[in-house]
């Protein structure tokens, strides 16, 4: 194939042309994308090839701004999106429709991105279509390309970065960039191509590439390291120089027979391969590229050798760069949706906060750092105890029984001398199924509010309902809901028990009904004042003023010896405004597996969309990581 026309030579033969036209449509836009954000710090996001035009924005911004570009890969971004303050967004694609880059810049938006560039020569993808939806976005369409891309994106590639010195001040300087793009353009002729890498050969038969590489050349490096494998040329392996010298040499010997050594280098460096190159043993056999000043030229030409490399060893092996015939299976690797599960706009956490605010001007990006905020503070604290909420929590609804994951938690945390507490609407049927999750030995070490925190026992302590002393309030309170008849037609069987009364409509979508209902009846006998009135998924429980699941945790915290209070993760499902859960949640480290309230340093819900109850709760307990006797962190993601 090596003396034929392959697809991949006619598209390396179409760059010169490429390079002498490359631009985009409105250059003085890119120019102030990329010059306007001065010294501040930006992410480059972009997949396989694309990342390698990230590591070019990140060499141009280093060497004119003196800034910093982090370049990271799409999942890498969307874990890390939701845990940092939001910076600048840049996004690379060729193709802007894979799962990959569309969760990337969903997860730009969720998190508040304050801008979000895009550099693409297809203004109408997907990914394109996702930011013209949102102001923060910013689409730059690249011109001039004369091919179009085919399984390696060498147009777009070259394209994309010739555009960015084309719009960076001051290499835009017109008579220096058109000096260094016909040298460029010349260089990438087949003829001159062809003789800048006349060493090639020695690549044919060796499948394993050790590429060393100075700092200011790692976009061609990476280039390298990724079309090979792409391609299945060779097994790639990079190393700036000095990290080569750090254990490499090791596996290099040994497997030298199998090894060629490329070096990429530049006036900096060139001595130091020379000195490595003299220690090397000479049946080592190495491929030294030599650039010479100035940047960004020097790396756009060793972008171009890469691209002849690949041109040329390809051609030895049969195989057509430009079509290598991709596996089925690789296909749908490719489109495999499940990233796109990781981004869900409508069911962030910081927008279900901003769903039941109370503060409408608190804008997006407010909540966002809110969130953020309230996410670095459960990171930074040391916790001593968990908390939890019973029915709706541990368990999805009474009487139904608990997972075997649930005895595995209560034991982890007891094992591990951390204090366990339970908060419940309910009165003594909880101890029945409680006890059964816990091991004997540690029922005097778990604290259980009964009644919503009108009751505070270890678990290991049995009651008597009916020797605790009725709250008057609630005496007052039975005869005049039962001359409701509104009341009496949805709720069956009404339960008051001395510390609270429980009205349980048969129709559970009738809860928060039922309790306006129950309110407006407590004012007009004078009692609001010393009731409570709460909500859980299945009732409406009316307890004494002075009960309260926050007593639960003032005596966990009472209970912990120390200097400092100690810090105590509380889990909930209620903590919506009149929840049974509200005012635990409420607490600084309140976390619910279902509602949330309005308030910013509080009662977060930090689940994944679609997930809830005790499956919320059984994701928060993976987040936790044991530090010590008794103590614990937790890491959302």
């Amino acid at each position: 194939m090596e003396n034929s026309t392959t697809r991949f030579r006619q598209q390396m033969d179409s760059l010169p042309e490429t390079i002498r036209h490359a631009g985009v449509t409105d250059p003085h836009r890119l120019s102030s994308a990329l010059n306007g954000g001065g010294t501040e710090l930006v992410v480059a996001v972009g997949s396989g090839g694309s990342l390698v035009t990230c590591e070019f924005l990140r060499l141009c911004r280093i060497h004119l701004l003196g800034a910093e570009t982090l370049c990271l890969s799409p999942l890498v971004w969307i874990t890390r999106s939701r845990l940092t303050a939001p910076p600048p967004l840049w996004l690379f694609s060729a193709g802007g429709s894979n799962p990959d880059i569309l969760s990337a810049s969903q997860a730009a938006f969720n998190s508040g991105c304050p801008r979000v560039d895009l550099l693409t020569a297809n203004p109408h993808s997907p990914l394109a279509e996702n930011l013209k939806k949102h102001s923060a976005g910013n689409i730059h369409e690249l011109s001039g390309l004369t091919e179009k891309d085919a399984f390696l994106a060498v147009h777009s590639l070259l394209g994309s970065c010739l555009a960015m010195v084309k719009c960076f001040s001051p290499w835009q300087n017109r008579l220096v960039y058109q000096y260094h793009l016909l040298h460029l353009a010349m260089a990438m002729e087949y003829e001159h191509r062809r003789h800048r890498t006349n060493q090639v050969e020695m690549l044919f038969n060796k499948p394993h590439w050790l590429v060393l590489y100075d700092p200011q050349l790692l976009p061609s490096a990476l280039a390298m390291e990724t079309s090979c494998h792409e391609l299945g040329l060779a097994s790639v392996q990079l190393a700036d120089f000095r990290n080569f010298a750090h254990g490499r040499h090791v596996g290099l010997f040994r497997n030298k027979q199998s090894t060629a050594v490329i070096a990429l280098t530049t006036q900096q460096t060139e001595t130091i391969w020379q000195n490595i190159r003299a220690l090397l043993p000479v049946d080592i056999q190495s491929l030294a590229l030599h650039y010479k000043p100035p940047l960004p030229w020097a790396a756009l030409h060793a972008i171009g050798d890469v691209l002849t490399i690949l041109e040329r060893v390809g051609e030895h092996q049969n195989l057509d760069a430009a079509k290598p015939g991709v596996p089925d299976f690789g296909k749908a690797i490719f489109a495999e949706p499940s990233v796109l599960k990781l981004i869900d706009e409508a069911d962030a956490p910081w927008r279900r906060k901003a769903t039941v605010s109370h503060s409408p001007n608190w804008s997006s990006h407010q909540w966002i750092a809110a969130e953020q905020t309230f996410r670095r503070t459960l990171r930074q604290t040391v916790f001593q105890g968990l908390l939890l909420d019973f029915d709706g929590t541990v368990i999805s609804k009474p009487k139904q029984p608990a997972e075997p994951w649930v005895r595995e938690l209560f034991t982890t945390h007891l094992e591990n001398g951390s204090l366990l507490g339970i908060a419940t609407g309910r009165g003594d049927s909880l101890m029945g199924e409680l006890r059964p999750l816990i091991l004997e030995r540690y029922w005097n070490q778990v604290l259980v509010g009964y009644y919503n925190g009108g009751l505070i026992l270890p678990l290991s302590d049995s009651f008597d309902p009916s020797t605790l002393s009725t709250s008057q309030a609630l005496l007052r309170l039975k005869p005049a809901l039962d001359q409701n008849k509104q009341i009496q037609n949805w709720v069956a069987n009404p339960r008051l028990e001395p510390l609270q009364f429980s009205l349980r409509p048969q129709d559970t979508s009738c809860v928060d009904e039922l309790a306006r209902m129950v309110a407006e009846t407590a004012k007009s006998i004078g009692i609001f004042s010393e009731i409570k009135i709460l909500c859980s998924g299945h009732s409406v429980d009316i307890i004494p003023v002075t009960s309260s699941k926050r007593n639960v945790l003032a005596k966990m915290v009472s209970k912990c010896h120390g200097g400092t209070p100690a810090a105590i993760l509380c889990i909930g499902d209620k903590g919506g405004s009149g929840g049974n859960d509200w005012e635990l949640l409420g607490s600084a480290f309140g976390l619910s597996v279902a509602d949330v309230c309005d308030q910013p340093d509080s009662c977060w819900n930090l689940l994944p969309p679609n997930l809830s109850g005790p499956e919320g709760l059984r994701y928060y307990s993976q987040q936790i990581q044991w530090v010590g006797e008794g103590c614990f962190l937790f890491s959302p993601p």
